[in-house]
C-alpha cells in the first residue's frame, strides 16, 4: 500500500463526507495568542485537498494550491518562509517545497520510492521524512535542497513515520509499528539510540514537540474516541487536554502557550484551539469542508 493510499484511508476513517464551499473567513472567535499564521490541508475525501493558510485568530483565509491529487502534511521551515508537503502530482507520493505564499513549488523526491510526511530539522538545514510502502515504512533523512536522501540506521523496514524534531535537533520522535501497536519513540541523533515513549494498546500517533522542547503533544487512541495528550519529553505525565472526543493533528503555538488541533464536532473537521492547561478552549474555522494536518508557524 503507497503512502498515497494510507492518506486516503486515513482521512476516511478520520472524516465524513461534505461539500466544499468558498474559504471567505471563519466565525467569530477568541483570538489565538500564540500569533503567527496555521497551515492545513482542507478539501473533500478522497480528492480535491488542497493547502491553505489562515491567521490564528481565524482571519484571512488564503488558497496556496489547486490540485487534482491531494496536497497534504504542509509543514513550516524553521524562518517561516517555506512549506514543505506530501503531493501525489506527478504519479507518485513525494516531498515538495514551495514558498510561503504558494508559489516556486519544486519536487524534492523522486518515484524511485514512495516519500511523505517531511519534517524540517530546527536549523532548517535537513528533512526527515518517511519512505517506502505500508507496512514496512522507514524514516530517511535528505539536505533541505532534497540532495543526499539517505535511511536513518535504527529504521530498517519497521514501519515508522510521523517524524517530528526537537527543538534543538538533537532528537527526532517518531511513531513506529515495530513492536504491534503504533507508539510514540525518540531517536537520539547522537547515538542512534530508540527510546519508547508510551505503551498504549489503544496506541498514539501524531507527536509534536513543544518549542521549550520540555513537552510533546500527540493523540491516543482511535477515532473515533482518540483525544489529543500531552507528555513530559521523557514520557512521563501522559495526560488528556482537548477534552474533545476524535481531536487529533495538534500543533503548537509559536510561544508554546496553546495547542492547535483538528476535531469534527458536526459533521466537518474544524481547527480549535486550547490553552496548554486545557483552558480557552475555542473553535477557529468554520469552512464547509474538512481539514487535517495543521502547522501552526513557528
Amino acid at each position: 500500500m503507497t503512502l498515497y493510499r494510507i492518506v486516503l484511508l486515513l482521512l476516511s476513517l478520520l472524516v465524513s463526507s461534505g461539500t466544499l464551499s468558498a474559504a471567505s473567513g471563519a466565525s467569530p472567535t477568541p483570538p489565538g495568542d500564540g500569533g503567527g499564521q496555521i497551515v492545513f490541508s482542507l478539501g473533500i475525501p478522497p480528492d480535491g485537498y488542497d493547502l491553505y493558510t489562515i491567521n490564528a485568530d481565524g482571519s484571512n483565509v488564503i488558497r496556496l494550491t489547486e490540485n487534482t491529487f491531494p496536497d497534504v502534511f504542509p509543514v513550516w521551515s524553521p524562518d517561516g518562509s517555506q512549506i514543505v508537503f506530501t503531493s501525489y502530482r506527478d504519479g507518485c507520493d513525494s516531498v515538495y517545497m514551495m514558498d510561503a505564499d504558494g508559489t516556486n513549488v519544486r519536487r524534492l523526491t523522486d518515484c524511485t520510492a514512495e516519500a511523505g510526511q517531511a519534517a524540517w530539522s530546527p536549523d532548517g538545514t535537513q528533512i526527515a521524512f518517511v519512505r517506502g510502502e505500508y507496512p514496512t515504512l522507514s524514516l530517511y533523512l535528505m539536505n533541505a535542497d532534497g540532495t543526499d536522501p539517505h535511511p536513518l540506521p535504527m529504521s530498517d523496514n519497521d514501519n515508522d513515520y510521523d517524524p517530528t524534531w526537537s527543538p534543538d535537533g538533537t532528537q527526532i520522535a517518531f511513531v513506529s509499528e515495530r513492536d504491534g501497536m503504533p507508539d510514540i519513540y525518540v531517536l537520539e541523533r547522537d547515538s542512534d539510540r530508540v527510546r519508547r515513549l508510551t505503551d498504549d494498546p489503544r496506541g498514539s500517533w501524531n507527536p509534536h514537540w513543544s518549542p521549550d522542547g520540555q513537552q510533546i503533544a500527540f493523540v491516543r487512541g482511535l477515532h473515533p474516541t482518540n483525544e489529543v495528550y500531552v507528555m513530559n519529553a521523557d514520557g512521563t505525565n501522559q495526560h488528556g487536554v482537548t477534552g474533545l472526543r476524535g481531536s487529533r493533528y495538534p500543533t503548537w503555538s509559536p510561544d508554546g502557550s496553546q495547542i492547535a488541533f483538528v476535531a469534527d464536532q458536526d459533521g466537518h473537521a474544524e481547527i480549535w484551539i486550547i490553552d496548554v492547561d486545557g483552558t480557552n478552549r475555542h473553535r477557529v474555522t468554520d469552512l464547509d469542508a474538512h481539514i487535517v494536518h495543521p502547522s501552526w508557524n513557528p
